[in-house]
């Protein structure tokens, strides 16, 4: 049974533009995140094309010529 004084919690509407508010801050989340895996892949890109293979001999010894 129902309890007569047991009162009802009221859900209240969002305030306004709290919603829009809440969309638009994750899309800037979401933009910036694939922002920064974006300069991520880049800088790994840059890091491996700078990085020159060492010259060896067949014994292993870098080469200083």
């Amino acid at each position: 049974m129902a309890d007569p004084h047991k009162k009802k919690k009221v859900r209240l509407p969002p305030r306004r533009g709290l919603i829009k508010f809440k969309i638009l801050s994750n899309i800037v989340k979401l933009v910036a995140r694939a922002g920064r895996r974006l300069g991520k892949k880049e800088q790994k890109a840059i890091s491996e094309e700078t990085q020159l293979p060492q010259p060896h001999d067949s014994n292993g010894i870098h080469n200083l010529n």
